[in-house]
């Protein structure tokens, strides 16, 4: 594997990156996808490298599309009537693209309690989605998305539509996947730069000012919504001369992926998963004892209040991260009848301990790939957002042995985007980055 430069164009290698177009835009995006939010940065002339907000003044938008009375509704606006209009409301579009229905990927979907049931498009062989009435291909709905990223970004200040791009992607994906989120983005008017890997991206964006005289390795451990990635990265420098007349060089820094693992199932929608079951049990047996006919009923079975469960469990994880217990109530949840109950840190850690004990094996994994053992790693840095959970970055620091500290040095959510804006940069003839 080439090592890559961190301020020269050909640096990044086809291994984890994918260089597709030519740009000379005054302006290029760096979009990171994910499965639950898309975070947009943008690079241009003149200004530095930043986060596009969208048009609720938020640094990330939702992966969700609203068909309602014949308009589309995107980010928040799609968000706030999820729990009404579930049906309406097709998410994690990109977990789908290049997908089978049989797909581990997509199948975990439905085990999660997606309100739309993936359907096999025998036309185009390959999955989609109806929803009121219509069929929408994966990539239809990406494109929606990625159109969205377009308009946000010339709300935000970047002038006309912005058609120059730099897109993540997991470094699990095959190539036939990469294609189809290239035919989305092409659906969308994007000229596809380069696709770089998650954690390539934000190695990337944390050594732009890293300069080592020895060489550093690093462990970034990516959890996000849908996947877990752990890269082993090593950063060093070497010295470039600006001219072959030049008798001194500059001392610049690159860096070089070693090895990777991951698991392509477990990230913080699991653990949501866990309670939603969880709560869903327990209103059944209320909801039962209450109608008392005889008639055992699920409350699965029913889009809208499962999906209230889902928004419900997502929060409850978010407080149990910083509190030892939560009362939970959602009033109304089906049938008039309300569900309360009462949740602790330690009865979540219970019913996620088979996931917690799964969060360290992509770790064995990518030293085993990087021909490494802890000892050769000289910090690990954390990102995405499922390693917020403590018991995970418990169980991390168990399975290093307390030899390493968790860092936290970079924007979990943003460093994958930035990063991505920054190859961008790199890559494109409009634009001369700083040696």
């Amino acid at each position: 594997m080439r090592v890559f430069g961190l301020w020269a164009a050909a640096g990044l290698a086809a291994a984890t990156s994918c260089v597709l177009g030519r740009a000379d835009a005054k302006a290029i995006l760096g979009v990171d996808l994910g499965s639950l939010f898309m975070k947009v940065a943008i690079v241009q002339r003149n200004s530095p490298l930043d986060i596009v907000t969208n048009l609720h003044s938020k640094r990330k938008t939702e992966q969700m599309v609203l068909f309602d009375s014949g308009s589309r509704f995107y980010g928040s606006d799609a968000s706030s009537l999820l729990a009404r209009k579930p049906q309406l409301t097709p998410a994690h579009m990109s977990v789908m693209l290049g997908r089978t229905a049989d797909h581990p990927n997509v199948q975990v979907l439905s085990e999660r309690h997606y309100p739309l049931t993936p359907t096999f498009n025998e036309t185009r062989s390959g999955v989609g989605l109806t929803v009121d009435g219509t069929e929408f291909t994966p990539e239809e709905l990406v494109a929606m998305v990625l159109s969205h990223a377009k308009d946000i970004t010339a709300a935000y200040g970047g002038g006309t539509q912005i058609r120059d791009v730099v897109l993540t992607v997991p470094g699990f994906l095959t190539q036939h996947e990469r294609r189809a989120l290239l035919d989305a983005a092409a659906l969308a008017e994007l000229n596809v730069l380069a696709l770089i890997d998650e954690n390539t991206a934000a190695a990337l964006h944390m050594g732009i000012d890293m300069i080592s005289e020895e060489p550093l390795n690093y462990l970034f451990y990516n959890m996000g919504a849908s996947a877990l990635q752990v890269s082993v990265v090593q950063f060093h420098s070497y010295e470039r001369k600006e001219t072959k007349y030049a008798t001194k060089g500059k001392v610049v820094g690159s860096f070089q992926v070693k090895g990777k693992g991951w698991d392509a199932t477990l990230g913080g929608e699991a653990f949501d998963a866990r309670l939603v079951d969880f709560m869903a049990d327990e209103f059944n047996e209320q909801w039962n004892k209450k109608r008392n006919d005889g008639v055992e009923k699920d409350v699965r079975n029913f889009p809208r209040p499962m999906t209230k469960l889902r928004l419900q469990a997502n929060k409850v994880k978010h407080v149990l991260s910083a509190n030892s217990e939560i009362p939970v109530f959602i009033d109304g949840l089906h049938d008039d009848i309300s569900y309360q109950t009462h949740l602790s840190r330690a009865k979540f850690e219970e019913l996620c301990h088979d996931l917690l004990l799964r969060a360290t094996l992509p770790i064995e994994t990518a030293l085993k790939s990087a021909n490494m053992t802890l000892e050769d790693i000289h910090a690990i840095e954390l990102i995405g957002g499922g390693m917020r959970v403590p018991r995970v970055q418990e169980e991390i620091l168990k399975s290093l042995g307390g030899k390493l500290d968790l860092g936290m040095h970079m924007n979990g959510d943003e460093s994958m985007a930035l990063g991505a804006a920054f190859h961008g940069a790199n890559i494109s003839t409009a634009f001369k980055v700083r040696h």
